[in-house]
């Protein structure tokens, strides 16, 4: 696991066992290291390896050229404009330690993100109080609505997920539909709801966490080809007139964080109150 490969780095690194050091290192090109395939032990044991390994490095010689680098003794930090890429930019090792190097990318989208389903699969309803759907483009100030939204796995494999729903500017949230013991809650209209772990109701977004799947194998295997549903639902106010975007809901298994789902955005108008 690449959790345990950055934790064993990182003691290496720190006993200066450098011949293992290299061959953990050389194991980490076995995983997918990108942002969104790694979960946050993965990513916390990975900067402690990295703590560790500059804390034992030597200073950096190089040469550069076509930009230039950020020094700071035994990391060099390189920021090469657009212009400067398609330039090219040589960068060449001047010293007798092996040097690695880290390429990272950021940036906005060009185009909003589609809908997307991987081993799993995500929607996103918004109700009006009565269980009928809301038209979006006619909201108004003070307008209650409920945002549910569900999906279903594509095995009964045991997962700890977790659900991100960032709001539009113009909501509020005004809280969690909050689950009874059988799994229903105050609006009949709605479906059973999963069992959260935790609920976040933040300013911008609303965050939760539950468990889905079995925690064992059957022998029969109608059982294990069961697909689980799920639902988690709050409630919002709007509070701003105006024209918004509604964000992508997005639901991951935060160990496995390849499986996830990811709504479509959409948008809403809110009339100001009479």
């Amino acid at each position: 696991m690449l959790r345990d490969v950055s934790g064993l780095t990182a003691v290496a690194a720190e006993v200066n066992d450098n011949s293992l050091v290299l061959q953990l290192l050389n194991r980490t090109r076995e995983f997918n290291l990108s942002l969104n395939y790694t979960t946050t032990q993965e990513k916390a044991w990975m900067l402690l390896a990295q703590r560790q390994l500059l804390a034992q490095a030597q200073p950096v010689s190089i040469s550069l050229s076509g930009t230039t680098a950020e020094t700071g003794g035994n990391a060099v930090t390189i920021l090469p404009t657009d212009a400067e890429v398609a330039g090219g930019v040589t960068v060449t090792n001047t010293g007798s330690t092996t040097l690695y190097r880290t390429v990272s990318v950021s940036g906005s989208p060009a185009a909003p993100l589609p809908p997307m389903s991987a081993g799993m699969s995500v929607n996103k309803t918004i109700l009006a109080l009565d269980g009928t759907p809301l038209n979006l483009a006619t909201m108004r100030q003070n307008d209650r609505a409920i945002v549910v939204i569900s999906g279903q796995m594509a095995n009964n494999l045991f997962r700890e997920m977790a659900v991100l729903d960032l709001l539009p500017a113009g909501w509020e949230i005004e809280g969690p539909v909050r689950r009874n013991e059988d799994g229903s809650s105050v609006y009949p209209f709605l479906p059973e709801l999963a069992a959260a772990t935790s609920v976040v109701a933040r300013d911008d977004r609303f965050v939760s966490t539950f468990t889905i799947g079995s925690t064992w194998r059957s022998s029969d295997p109608n059982t294990n080809q069961v697909r689980p549903v799920f639902t988690v639902a709050y409630v919002v106010r709007a509070i701003t007139p105006g024209n918004f975007t509604v964000p992508a809901a997005q639901v991951e298994d935060m160990y496995a964080p390849q499986i996830m789902g990811r709504t479509a955005l959409s948008a809403v108008t809110i009339a100001a109150a009479d």
